[in-house]
């Protein structure tokens, strides 16, 4: 429990510590001050800015180059994928449309070579394409078996300069596939951004303008390689013409990349950056570098005092203290958060002790009373009685139930009872106590067991008609003068009977549970005892004990047990049927009280 002297952050009044964000952020506006000066002489040194953004276009230059011919090989590398997957399965040609969807083709279709070497389209992306003979002839005829070709082509159905890659896939058979050569511009310009507004065309050998993102005409490409711009760098950067411009020939095409820049356009972004740097200085530095200093200080610092604040009246034990989110908190806000929340959990989580010790004293005290109750519900010690040995166990469980036993004599007359109370706790213990009471005190009343139960029932039912709960018993009377038994039960176990000769017997009659219904009327039975005869009585804890495998000791056990352990005196008998239960059960908590009465006629 905290106190209020104690302080579980170990935060000092006047920590260090709490100032450590606020000097970062304090060095970074320095910083920024210290550079904005330097920001005049990029101003007078605008020619070397310039020479520097032109030697890094280059240097971007080569880096499109390369850029472009890895994604060429991408794009063949994808394309020869295709052709392999449609030329090694039977795909129908009515999917043919679909695949160049998906693969985001302009062109696909499937030739077949005839034997008057006419190249027939038999499948295609479009209908229009099918039945076209000699379609592209002159590039594709001589195609070996097994090989490929690049190219690039008009394509008269689109309208448009595709590059074509066309593969024999067998001694017959071509297939061919096609991109707009515009459209892989700019999906190559799109997926390279660089820092300069770069021109991209696709030129043949004969410098003929296949694709271009603008216009251009053949006698403005000049043909630069990417050597060129390494062993001529300083005569390109000299020389007047308003672009600086490159060829990257492609893979397998007999086409490539023209890239240029346009030197207006570097000199351009250059003014305009150097005129924004200037605009910012003046006003930053004049105007507003001190007063802005000042206040974000200031503010900045207020968060932090907050939170340390707010962490400080928790050490000392104020746990409603909580930090209030600020502005120009930035991270302070979010650990603010965190503490917030953490202090929030540590509440609730000391609440819920509480409250669980609490429920945990309330249940101890409950179950010491229904103990209580329970252990004066049976009887101090056995009673001695004529002609009989008797012997009894009760095993509680963790929870206190009903089970109780009464052994109580009627002059020449033993009553026997063995009962269950549904339900546990106190309120179980209180209903059994109730029973005990009403069957002693009816047993003093009535000489006969009918009009006993009966009487004991109706007045229990009093009790128990707005509860709904009930006692199971097992109610027995016996004469010693002759050695008769009478016997009835009240919704419980039969009692078993082992008569001297080996013979078992279940002694039961039909009858509802006491507190059932205060119409109900007991049933009597009655037994003639003989010398060696055995009496047993239980309670449901014995057959529906459970081991690992949540299985059931069962009736059927306890009448093996109860037939073969026929040489045992009543205790040695109990003492046995425990120590099998304990071996059954191997060790698993006990769900229910357990409660044995062993009677043998002597």
């Amino acid at each position: 429990m905290m106190t209020k002297n104690s302080n579980p952050f170990n935060l000092p009044e006047h920590s260090k510590e709490r100032g450590r964000g606020l000097i970062y952020r304090v060095l970074l506006i320095c910083a920024s001050l210290i550079i904005l000066p330097m920001l005049i002489h990029t101003f007078y040194s605008y020619k070397e800015e310039y020479k520097e953004a032109l030697n890094n276009s280059l240097n971007e230059m080569e880096i499109v180059g390369r850029s472009s011919m890895v994604n060429f090989e991408e794009w063949l590398l994808c394309i020869s994928q295709l052709i392999n997957s449609l030329a090694t399965q039977q795909v129908p040609f009515a999917d043919y449309p679909k695949i160049a969807s998906d693969a985001h083709l302009e062109t696909l279709f499937r030739i077949l070579k005839r034997s008057d070497q006419e190249l027939v389209v038999v499948a295609a992306e479009h209908s229009q394409r099918v039945g076209r003979i000699n379609l592209f002839f002159d590039q594709i005829a001589d195609i070996p078996t097994g090989k490929r070709k690049v190219f690039a082509a008009f394509d008269p159905l689109t309208q448009t300069h595709q590059i074509m890659v066309a593969a024999r896939v067998a001694d017959k058979e071509i297939l061919v596939v096609g991109k707009s050569a515009i459209r892989w511009i700019e999906r190559f310009k799109k997926g390279f951004r660089g820092h300069f507004p770069y021109h991209l065309a696709l030129v043949d050998v004969w410098k003929e303008v296949i694709a271009t993102d603008l216009y251009l005409s053949p006698q403005e490409i000049e043909l630069v390689t990417s050597d060129d711009l390494i062993k001529k760098r300083a005569q390109i950067l000299k020389t007047k013409k308003p672009f600086i411009s490159l060829k990257q020939p492609l893979p397998e095409a007999n086409f490539f990349l023209y890239v240029d820049v346009s030197k207006a356009a570097i000199e351009k972004g250059i003014l305009r950056k150097i005129i924004l740097r200037s605009s910012l200085f003046t006003f930053l530095f004049l105007f507003g570098g001190g007063s802005v200093v000042w206040i974000l200080v200031s503010r900045m610092g207020r968060p932090l005092q907050e939170l340390h604040h707010a962490m400080i009246s928790v050490g000392k034990g104020d746990l409603t203290a909580r930090y209030h989110t600020m502005r120009l908190g930035f991270e302070i806000n979010q650990v603010g958060g965190l503490f917030n929340k953490t202090v929030d959990q540590l509440v609730t989580h000391m609440q819920s002790a509480a409250d669980e010790r609490l429920k945990s004293e309330s249940y101890r005290k409950e179950l010491q009373i229904a103990r209580k109750i329970q252990k004066n519900l049976f009887p101090k010690k056995i009673p001695s009685f004529p002609s009989i040995e008797i012997a009894t166990r009760y095993i509680p469980a963790k929870e206190v139930s009903g089970d109780f036993y009464d052994l109580f004599p009627l002059q020449d007359r033993l009553m026997i009872v063995i009962a269950d109370s549904s339900g546990k706790g106190v309120s179980s213990s209180l209903f059994s106590l109730s029973v005990r009471s009403l069957l002693r005190s009816t047993a003093l009343e009535f000489s006969q067991l009918t009009e006993m139960v009966d009487a004991t029932n109706k007045l229990f039912c009093l009790d128990t008609e707005e509860s709904a709960d009930f006692v199971t018993a097992w109610i027995g009377i016996y004469e010693s003068s002759t050695r008769k038994f009478q016997y009835t039960s009240c919704g419980h176990f039969p009692a078993l009977l082992r008569k001297a000769g080996g013979e078992i017997l279940e002694l039961t009659t039909p009858g509802m549970a006491l507190g059932g219904s205060p119409a109900t009327r007991a049933q009597k039975e009655e037994v003639q005892l003989e010398t060696g005869d055995f009496l047993l009585l239980f309670t449901d804890g014995v057959v529906e004990a459970q081991n690992r495998q949540e299985k059931f000791f069962g009736k059927d056990r306890l009448l093996n047990s109860f037939r073969t352990k026929s040489v045992l005196s009543p205790k040695e008998f109990i003492d046995s049927l425990t120590q099998e239960l304990g071996l059954f059960t191997e060790g698993v908590d006990q769900f229910d009280d357990i409660t044995l009465v062993a009677i043998q006629i002597v």
